[in-house]
């Protein structure tokens, strides 16, 4: 019984430092598609509204609270 519960401790201490392991690699991925996203927004914006840049990057640096904010927020100052 010690063994089975010794066992199932070890695989669960495994499993759970696995997760904790691959965090930085799953915000990488969600930040990626959510560039991806920004990127379909900007290029139908464009295509479509024909919107100035600046107000363009103004309104996807609103969208979003991660990095992408500072991006597109870096294009205003310029």
């Amino acid at each position: 019984m010690v063994k089975i519960l010794g066992g199932s401790l070890v695989l669960i201490a495994a499993y759970l430092f696995g997760m904790k392991l691959m965090e930085p690699a799953a915000e990488h991925i969600r930040l990626l598609e959510e560039g991806d996203l920004l990127y379909r927004i900007l290029e139908s914006e464009i295509r479509n509204t024909r919107t100035p840049l600046p107000i363009l990057f103004g309104e996807l640096s609103d969208r979003t609270n991660t990095r992408w904010h500072n991006f597109f927020l870096s294009f205003l100052s310029h």
